[in-house]
């Protein structure tokens, strides 16, 4: 488990949590019940491991995330080096 802290901000709402690991930065919220995380680096894209670290040192571990690619039309993403996840809902096939 990485070390991570909260940052805390006034430019965000209060129902979203930020923290900071080194360069590495993740928000996390949850959204319409579900959770969601955008891992972030200001210098370059987050590798997989950052990503993967930071879903499982800040999120519950009974829970599903993906990464979601929308239609190209509703893609929107306004931090060049950011990756989001998203929970979804669990069904037997993914056991």
């Amino acid at each position: 488990m990485r070390k991570w802290q909260a940052i805390n901000t006034d430019r965000i709402p209060p129902t979203i949590q930020a923290f900071k690991c080194g360069p590495l930065r993740a928000l996390v919220s949850k959204d319409n019940g579900r959770w969601h995380i955008s891992v972030s680096r200001h210098d370059r894209y987050p590798t997989w491991d950052e990503i993967k670290a930071a879903r499982y040192d800040l999120l519950p571990n009974d829970i599903y995330m993906a990464q979601i690619l929308p239609p190209k039309e509703k893609f929107i993403n306004v931090h060049p080096n950011c990756f989001h996840l998203w929970e979804v809902p669990h069904s037997p096939e993914y056991d």
